[in-house]
Order: structure tokens, then sequence, then C-alpha cells
């Protein structure tokens, strides 16, 4: 029963011309549709969102069933999820863009954003506007599967900065964390958990943006290409994801 729903769900969302028609039943626009496509068309189509009980006739109009505006709802962010997820792989062609179930379904709330890259003459360009922005933040949380070179230099000027600074790591960056003196100092508002397994992510969520980079299918991290957006949306989905790897880390410090 499960199976034949989700694929029935499926067959609707891939028919652009379902979703138009659900959408001018939405809106009392029916008659609009008849200069659009052949009146048979037309009639199947309708024919066949009654059959499945996401329309009925009400008088002189149809109208959608409680199903079809739920249908029509998860129709939507479908194609939004989609329409994010390929604007991502257009941006990063060669990458690996794995995340959790949960946010695959929550792709259309990065909204808008951008991608910076490195340039010849600023080779450092993204790891630099990332760094300002954190500067301008009160609250940073971040997944750290990579160490960059300068991080004690960084961690410094970070955490006098910001109130709280929360970072999960993986095995091999915590064994480079916690051999520096400057860790133990800053315990308050400095709080680093172990990632269960490697979360195959690099996010900075703030306050205010929320950054992301990947590995490349190759296997390497990325470190000149890196996701940057200021949409509310989006760092709402950058905690949120955090909270998810935070959930399944255990706190070291």
């Amino acid at each position: 029963m499960m199976c034949s729903e989700v694929s029935r769900i499926l067959d609707f969302a891939a028919n652009d011309r379902v979703l138009e028609i659900l959408e001018a039943i939405e809106r009392e626009e029916i008659s609009d549709l008849k200069k659009c496509y052949p009146r048979s068309t037309l009639h199947y189509t309708i024919q066949k969102l009654k059959r499945a009980n996401l329309i009925e006739r009400r008088i002189h109009r149809y109208e959608l069933t409680q199903l079809g505006i739920t249908y029509l709802k998860m129709i939507r962010k479908f194609h939004r999820c989609l329409d994010r997820f390929h604007n991502l792989m257009d941006k990063f062609p060669d990458h690996r863009i794995e995340l959790p179930e949960d946010f695959v379904l929550r792709l259309d709330e990065l909204g808008e954003f951008d991608v910076v890259e490195s340039q010849n003459t600023d080779v450092l360009r993204p790891h630099r506007i990332v760094l300002g922005q954190i500067l301008r933040s009160k609250e940073v949380r971040g997944i750290v599967p990579i160490l960059y070179p300068d991080y004690p230099t960084v961690f410094r000027e970070v955490v006098s900065k910001v109130d709280l600074l929360e970072i999960i790591v993986t095995e091999d960056v915590w064994k480079l964390v916690e051999k520096y003196d400057h860790v133990e100092e800053h315990t308050g508002k400095f709080r680093v958990y172990l990632a269960d397994k490697h979360p195959c992510i690099s996010l900075i969520v703030t306050d205010t943006f929320f950054s992301a980079g990947f590995y490349r299918r190759s296997g390497d991290f990325d470190f000149w290409r890196l996701l940057i957006s200021n949409d509310k949306s989006a760092t709402r989905f950058g905690r949120d994801l955090f909270e998810h790897y935070r959930r399944i880390s255990q706190r070291v410090l």
C-alpha cells in the first residue's frame, strides 16, 4: 500500500500538466486551461484526478479534496527541493552532496545562495570571506572535518569575539585540536563534539549566515569553493543540520 501510494505521488509530481491543473483548480481558474490543452487531454487528466480522489465536482466547478490539497503541497515541495538540488549540482558538479534523508527533503530552505571561489590573485578568498562573517556573529557552530593550517591564530581571534563556539570534529581533527594549549582556557564558551562517523560536509552556521563546503567525488575536500547564504531559512537549515550531527556525536570538551 505504501509503495503504491509513493509511486502515485511521484507519478503526479513528474507530470507538469497535473501540477498545472491542480493549481488552476486551487485558483478557481480551470477554464483558462482550455486555451492551453486539447479538450480530450484536459478531460482525460481531470478524470484521472477524480479517480485518485484529488478533485471533486461541486455544483458548477471542481475543487480540491483534502487529499488533493495535501498532494499539491507535497508536489510543490518535491519540485522546489529538486530544483534546489539541481542548482547545487550545477555549482558543485564534481562533488558529493550527501545529506541526511530529512534534510534532502528540506533543500528548498536553502533559498538564495552564493558560491564563493578562489581566484588566481586571492586563493584564500572563500576562507577570508567566511572568517569575516564569523567575526561579526555572536554564536558560531560548525562541522569541521578538516583543519586549516592557521587554526590556532583563527581560533584565538574568533573565540575572543563570539559568545559561543561549538564545533563537531572527526577523530583525526580532534587529535590535532586537543594538543593546543589554548583549548582549556576557553571551556566556558568553547565546546567540542566528536562525530560518530565522518559527516562528509563542512559547515559554519551563525546567527547571521550559513556556509557549507563539500568533498569532491575523488575524496579530497574542496577548500576553494564554498556555499554562502544570509537567508534566514538557510541559517535555520544550517542550525538544524548541526543539531542533527551534534545529537549523534559525543562531547569531548
